[in-house]
């Protein structure tokens, strides 16, 4: 893993677990779109599984459902005690066991009750969607996104068509003679 990257992975992750640990389970959001950003510069799929599993933790302790549930502090407790491990091998420079260590937290998250378990699946697997879908606002194609967060292209399609991202840099042409105007100025053509 690159030296930048890691320093990210290693602020979010670290980040993360105080929010976790402090209640502050809406500064999850923002540590995950910020790996993503780390992910499009550096194209580093363990980023990718770090911000999937941020984001997935952030839907899990924002819903009220989850925060009643009897065996959330256990599972609070193992996550705390899986992101701890990630960020000692980081740290250590030992990208196989932060990697084992992120497996073993998304076996956490699928497992955290047979009850709920389908439900937790689908979060899984939207906060895969949902990262694809921002690295693919900050540039890389869509099969490069797919590939990152092991989702299909046909999976992603979806919620790139859903966005408006392609829509930020048009302008907005009313007539012809703009529109004529418009691509003189997109090619500089006098």
């Amino acid at each position: 893993m690159e030296l930048n990257a890691k320093k990210d992975v290693l602020n979010a992750l670290e980040g993360a677990y105080a929010a976790i640990k402090g209640g502050q389970i809406e500064n999850l959001h923002g540590l995950s779109d910020h790996i993503v950003h780390s992910m499009s510069i550096y194209q580093d799929k363990e980023i990718t599984n770090a911000a999937i599993a941020i984001y997935a933790l952030a839907k899990i302790f924002e819903t009220e459902k989850y925060k009643k549930h009897r065996k959330i502090k256990d599972f609070t407790k193992a996550v705390l005690s899986h992101m701890d491990d990630a960020i000692f091998a980081l740290r250590r420079d030992d990208v196989e066991k932060y990697s084992n260590t992120l497996k073993i937290l998304f076996g956490d998250i699928e497992g955290f009750s047979k009850r709920i378990r389908f439900y937790i699946e689908d979060v899984l697997n939207f906060s895969k969607i949902k990262k694809s879908s921002k690295l693919y606002e900050h540039g890389l194609s869509l099969g490069q996104a797919a590939e990152a967060t092991g989702v299909t292209k046909w999976e992603l399609m979806p919620m790139t068509g859903e966005t408006t991202t392609h829509e930020k840099f048009v302008e907005t042409v009313a007539d012809d003679s703009g529109k004529i105007n418009l691509v003189r100025k997109l090619f500089r053509l006098k």
